[in-house]
C-alpha cells in the first residue's frame, strides 16, 4: 500500500464518521425544530 491510498482510506473513512455524526445530529434536532 502506497503512501497516498493508505491517506486516502483515511480521508474516506473520516468523511464516513463526519457524515454519520452530521445525520445522527439531524435526526435528534429535527423533532425540536418541528
Amino acid at each position: 500500500m502506497t503512501y497516498f491510498s493508505k491517506q486516502f482510506v483515511v480521508r474516506k473513512r473520516c468523511a464516513a464518521v463526519i457524515k454519520g455524526i452530521f445525520s445522527a445530529y439531524l435526526t435528534l434536532y429535527q423533532p425540536l425544530n418541528g
